[in-house]
């Protein structure tokens, strides 16, 4: 809720502030937003909700670095 009411507020100032081009500064910074968030969400938000473990089982390890390799 916060930052939706931050993106509203950030494009009706921008249609105050520029009129003819508000979409262009709204659109950098949402792309920049959105950019910035791939990035820092699996460092800072997914471990809030979930717990990392590296695999136990040696043999499921090995068949995904196995999927995982480029050549199949």
């Amino acid at each position: 809720m916060p930052l939706g009411v931050a993106a509203v507020s950030l494009v009706y100032y921008l249609l105050r502030a520029y009129p003819d081009h508000w979409w262009i500064y709204a659109s950098v910074a949402f792309i920049t937003f959105a950019v910035i968030m791939t990035n820092l969400a699996p460092i800072l938000l997914l471990p809030l909700f979930f717990k990392f473990k590296p695999v136990e089982d040696e043999d499921l390890r090995h068949r995904v670095s196995r999927l995982a390799r480029p050549d199949g």
